[in-house]
């Protein structure tokens, strides 16, 4: 507002990878809401879907919330695959949560339960159930 001018390198340079993360996952948003036209009537039963692989890795979880709440608020069926590390703090946002497993040459995707998974990192499960 000041006037003043700035190279977006130089400002990505002075803040974590969080604070210049967020504004690219604002902006795949806003671009997802564009090209699925949210603001246009249309039938309530289409997909809009936004794919995105290994999200949310370098913002904490107060961005990464108000993140998946934008894309809630604008409409959008938010799919993320993350690594397992990075899966717990995400918890608290998801409608639900598969994971794969491979054996040998097969790969299967498996249900997982958000209250299981959920006393576990709490402390209140020794263990997940085994899945077969």
């Amino acid at each position: 507002l000041s006037g003043d001018k700035a190279l977006l390198s130089q400002i990505n340079a002075k803040k974590s990878g969080g604070e210049t993360t967020t504004p690219f996952y604002v902006a795949m948003a806003a671009s997802f809401a564009q090209a699925y036209r949210i603001n246009q009537p249309r039938p309530a039963d289409t997909i809009r879907l936004a794919l995105f692989d290994e999200a949310f890795g370098k913002m904490d979880t107060a961005r990464t919330a108000s993140a998946l709440k934008f894309m809630v608020e604008n409409q959008l069926q938010v799919v993320l695959a993350t690594p397992p590390d990075k899966a717990a703090g995400l918890l608290e946002h998801v409608d639900s949560v598969r994971t794969v497993v491979r054996q040998n040459n097969h790969a299967f995707v498996i249900e997982i339960d958000k209250t299981d998974m959920l006393a576990e990192l709490e402390g209140e499960v020794s263990e997940l159930p085994a899945y077969a």
